[in-house]
């Protein structure tokens, strides 16, 4: 993020409302300790600036990614399963049988802002997966809040109706507190299969810009092929067909 982009982003901040003037749900009296939540509700007021900033273009989907990342570390995960009771939301989300059961969930904000980001509460079964799928027009951030998951993630290089080239970026084993982005610039194919019970708290940005044209595609990355060093020609495959191999 440039000087002058984070400059505007500071004065955005200091030109909202008050922290402590909350509307909607707010963080439990007893959730984060109380030298703690003015600081947390700072990061959280900082999350929705940015993604305002993006949906209107003021910042890229890039300095998005990064400031979000950033953002996300400055807080304990613990303080975001605080913020949406999780323990209450995660007992009432049902795995799915296959692939994710989601439910949209609400962080506090301060009086007077609009939401500008939504986030939804991920709910994946040991041995179940977000199946690989790729993105045009989104922005998002997943935050594992607890269990563990195989991540995979790929940059877009080219897409057709019946196959995209991809090629690998990230693949690791990841645990409560890894934090993860997409956008059209970086990361825009991902995957995830839970090595255990697992959930994720997922920041979205739909579409990320005003008038940005959002698709999803599926992709049946078992029958990817290598075409040449680290880019894979990957065939697409319809939503049943993926959530039936991959889910």
């Amino acid at each position: 993020m440039t000087d002058q982009t984070r400059r505007q982003l500071t004065s955005s901040i200091l030109a909202g409302a008050g922290l402590c003037a909350l509307s909607g749900m707010a963080i439990r009296s007893n959730a984060i300790a109380s030298d703690r939540r003015t600081e947390f509700l700072d990061v959280l007021n900082q999350i929705y600036n940015v993604s305002k900033m993006l949906s209107t273009g003021k910042v890229s989907q890039l300095e998005w990614q990064s400031e979000i990342s950033r953002l996300v570390a400055l807080a304990d995960y613990r303080e975001f399963k605080s913020a949406i009771d999780f323990d209450k939301a995660a007992a009432s989300l049902r795995f799915a049988e296959k692939g994710v059961a989601t439910s949209r969930v609400t962080l506090p904000m301060a009086h007077g802002m609009s939401p500008t980001v939504y986030t939804k509460l991920f709910a994946v079964g040991k041995g179940r997966a977000v199946i690989p799928h790729g993105h045009k027009g989104m922005c998002s951030g997943h935050l594992i809040l607890d269990g563990r998951m195989r991540s995979r993630q790929y940059d877009r290089i080219e897409t057709g109706e019946k196959s995209w080239r991809v090629r690998p970026v990230h693949d690791a084993i990841e645990g409560a507190g890894d934090f993860s982005t997409i956008s059209d610039d970086a990361s825009n194919v991902h995957w995830f299969v839970a090595e255990e019970d697992s959930w994720t708290l997922d920041f979205i940005m739909a579409p990320a810009n005003i008038g940005a044209d959002r698709t999803i595609q599926n992709l049946d990355m078992a029958d990817a092929i290598m075409v040449e060093q680290d880019l894979l020609d990957v065939p697409t495959i319809g939503v049943s067909d993926a959530l039936q191999k991959y889910g």
